[in-house]
């Protein structure tokens, strides 16, 4: 594709209808906490909606095998999902269909977008005009976030949180919390990793909002954004030993908010961790099925799970009935209680094995001289493991845009090195004419 045949006043003109639509659906996922809180609740289902047009896609535009790694991801999660439907009626902890459905997409759907963006990007290859168009907009968010987090560190303009962290008000944008805006700007950045050679300046720009979110993970991330950059950015070949160098560096970073959030028995999270592991033991080896602890449609009222009474959580702030915000707040207490120690070996092996799918790709685009891709997947994959300890994490609304923009920028990456090695071959040829 020569880019420069492009007339880039007539971009909206080369945009295909079917771009037009991804486009669209991918701001809805961007701000789908802003839209279900603050406009109507039901755009909460915005990232259901958008599984289910991937699934839809995917079955039509498959084509050829699908690799081994895909395989084994669906079939764990498959057995999974029959394990926790299985123990749903031996234990009876929650047996209407309602809740259980919706908690087996919000714990599948990260695994089942991934599989079916893998499926959709193989088949299908974006317009200049899609790529032309979503970098732009990632460029103009980015400056709209680093100028607006700048300003509200001296002025209220209404994107400040009340919470005051090391002498600063976090940054929260125009949505209700401080984490979204640091899931937005990862998502964003790995959209923009995808040409990480032109981007690289936009990529330091935007860890600055993240780092003025005040928390102790987004700060620990910055490190880790860093240090991957300068480790990575001249390497053809992926190693292991760098990234645990800095994981050890990050959590030396973040150890004492670890230690707060684990350590302190009248916190949610440390007693939800531990009401977990009671419940793995108590109801080996796959736990109490979907819908009965720890996922976010338990904090419902009507389907306040039984065990929070029997575990002594009732009564712990943020666990109430009345008041349950912190319900949803984490990951691997989730897997332990819902899908005990087995379950929880099958949703990791479902999910290390999708992204060693992933890792196979970015590392196509490194041997090419592209570690874009590569950083899009470290970033991505990196921040939610940071997460998992203080949030859903994979289970959360934004997993899906991040698994977009990470799916985009392998994509991308790997078309952009492919572009730049024929235009090369395309000047040598004329240059020995």
């Amino acid at each position: 594709m020569n880019r420069n045949k492009i007339d880039r006043t007539s971009i909206i003109l080369n945009l295909r209808v079917s771009e037009a639509c991804v486009l669209i659906c991918f701001n809805l996922l961007a701000f789908q906490m802003y839209l279900q809180n603050e406009v109507h609740p039901a755009f909460s289902a915005i990232d259901e909606a958008a599984l289910l047009l991937m699934i839809a896609s995917s079955f039509f535009a498959r084509k050829g095998s699908i690799n081994g790694w895909i395989k084994g991801a669906a079939l764990s999660l498959f057995l999974l999902v029959c394990m926790g439907v299985f123990f749903n009626q031996l234990y009876r902890i929650q047996t209407d269909i309602q809740p259980i459905l919706i908690d087996i997409v919000a714990c599948s759907k990260f695994i089942v977008a991934m599989i079916c963006l893998y499926t959709c990007f193989e088949a299908y290859r974006p317009s200049y005009a899609f790529h032309f168009l979503l970098n732009l907009e990632s460029k103009i968010l980015v400056i709209a976030l680093v100028i607006c987090s700048i300003i509200s560190l001296k002025i209220d303009i209404g994107m400040s949180d009340v919470e005051v962290r090391y002498g600063f008000r976090a940054f929260k944008f125009i949505f209700d919390h401080p984490e979204i805006v640091n899931l937005l700007i990862i998502g964003l950045m790995a959209v923009l990793c995808g040409d990480f050679r032109n981007n690289k300046i936009w990529i330091a720009l935007s860890i600055i909002p993240l780092i003025l979110t005040m928390r102790t993970k987004s700060i620990g991330f910055a490190v880790y954004v860093v240090c991957i950059v300068l480790l990575y950015r001249n390497k053809r070949y992926f190693k292991i030993a760098p990234i645990v160098f800095v994981a050890v560096l990050v959590a030396v970073v973040a150890w004492d908010q670890i230690l707060n959030y684990y350590q302190n028995d009248t916190q949610a999270r440390s007693r939800l961790m531990i009401g977990g592991i009671e419940l793995a033991n108590s109801h080996f080896p796959f736990g109490t099925g979907f819908a009965t602890y720890g996922s976010a449609i338990t904090a419902e009222p009507q389907y306040y799970s039984s065990l929070y009474y029997e575990l002594g959580l009732s009564n712990v702030y943020g666990l109430s009935p009345s008041y349950s915000v912190f319900i949803s707040d984490t990951f691997w207490p989730i897997l332990f209680g819902q899908f005990g120690w087995a379950g929880t070996i099958l949703y990791l092996t479902s999910l290390i094995a999708i992204l060693m799918s992933t890792l196979s790709r970015a590392q196509a685009s490194l041997l090419l001289g592209n570690p874009g891709p590569l950083f899009a997947f470290m970033f991505v994959i990196g921040y939610l493991c940071i997460s998992s300890l203080a949030s859903s994490a994979f289970f959360a609304p934004m997993s899906i845009f991040m698994c977009c923009s990470l799916n985009y920028a392998l994509k991308y990456g790997n078309n952009i090195i492919k572009e730049r090695n024929i235009e090369r071959s395309c000047c040598q040829n004329d240059s020995k004419q």
